[in-house]
């Protein structure tokens, strides 16, 4: 049988894959300066902002990237937010696992 060739816009590991480029994403907009490294439900900043898109940060003092409609493949702007880790599992126990709490186009959460 033969195999399927590696699609470069499908990634191998779907989940930590889509996680590190909304990561990504997030922090270009960071150092470009149009958002801020805080958490946006609580408002929390981490004690080292990073000032260039590879600068490492300790993981346990870091924000995470969240998918608002819970599509990790969704990387548009509007869809992404950075959450600290608190807040974050906050976020993804008031709904079901990829289950969205915004309403998509249809009507249906």
């Amino acid at each position: 049988m033969a195999r399927q060739p590696i699609r470069e816009d499908e990634p191998k590991d779907g989940r930590s894959t889509w996680r590190r480029r909304a990561r990504r994403k997030l922090m270009r907009m960071v150092v470009a300066g149009e958002l801020d490294y805080k958490c946006n439900s609580c408002g929390y900043v981490p004690a080292i902002v990073p000032t260039t898109e590879d600068q490492k940060v300790d993981v346990k003092d870091c924000l995470d990237a969240n998918h608002r409609n819970k599509i990790l493949s969704d990387l548009d702007e509007v869809n992404l937010e950075w959450l600290c880790r608190t807040c974050h599992l906050k976020a993804d126990r008031v709904t079901a696992k990829g289950v969205s709490k915004i309403e998509d186009e249809f009507g249906y959460f």
